[in-house]
């Protein structure tokens, strides 16, 4: 990773065991499993992908606002070089991550959504298996909602936060980031 000029690493999980990597490691869980267990009673009613996953991430958006807002500061403190961001999947926390970040340094609702719903082609040859390998009808009726990666998705979640917060930029700064903060994500991501 030192050779690719990385600096930093954000680990957003929490439930992976921990690793020794040769950069500097921040290990930052962006939610705790309890509240996995609430969103998800919470929407036990709602079977549409599109609608469930908005709601989820809303959901986690809102409770969590201060570790997102640590997550941006964390990127936007590391030294001169790359930051790498993760969770296990790349996808949802991740997801949501990089999609502040990029709204922060201005880049369009739409080129996010659509970089969001990439992710599928990478899921897409596995995404069968993982739901045949759920181990209740009720993991598998989530895994296939979760199966579903969609630019509408990014794209509703990101209008109804700025809807609310008047930007992702304001969204971050109630979490917790600095002005400072954002101006250092805003030159690193336009370099």
């Amino acid at each position: 990773m030192a050779d690719y000029g990385v600096v930093r690493i954000v680990d957003l999980r929490h439930e992976d065991p921990p690793y020794d990597p040769p950069v500097e490691l921040v290990r930052l869980p962006l939610f705790d499993a309890g509240s996995i267990v609430e969103v998800d009673a919470l929407l036990a009613d709602v079977d549409e992908p599109v609608t469930w996953r908005r709601r989820n991430y809303l959901f986690l958006l809102d409770r969590f606002k201060a570790n997102f807002g640590r997550a941006a500061a964390q990127v936007a403190s590391a030294p001169e070089g790359t930051v790498v961001i993760h969770c296990a999947g790349g996808i949802d926390r991740t997801g949501l991550v990089a999609a502040l970040l990029l709204r922060v340094a201005g880049v369009d609702v739409e080129t996010i959504a659509d970089d969001y719903a990439e992710s599928a082609t990478g899921w897409a040859p596995v995404m069968g298996a993982w739901i045949a390998e759920a181990p209740d009808a009720t993991e598998r009726r989530k895994r296939k909602l979760l199966s579903v990666i969609s630019e509408q998705t990014m794209h509703g979640v990101i209008v109804d936060l700025e809807r609310e917060h008047g930007s992702a930029a304001e969204f971050l700064q109630a979490g917790g980031a600095t002005e400072r903060d954002l101006d250092s994500i805003r030159a690193r991501l336009r370099g």
